[in-house]
């Protein structure tokens, strides 16, 4: 597995982790995530 895979999927795991962890009361913090997720993804993809 090259840098670039392991980025992602360690930046999936913890988006997915964030999501599941966050209360509902943390709606800012969700929706901004998954913004800078796709983000950071594209970038390395």
């Amino acid at each position: 597995m090259d840098i670039e895979t392991i980025f992602a999927v360690a930046s999936f795991v913890s988006l997915v982790v964030s999501w599941f962890i966050l209360p509902g009361t943390a709606k800012e913090a969700r929706t901004t995530a998954p913004a800078t997720q796709l983000q950071t993804e594209t970038s390395a993809a």
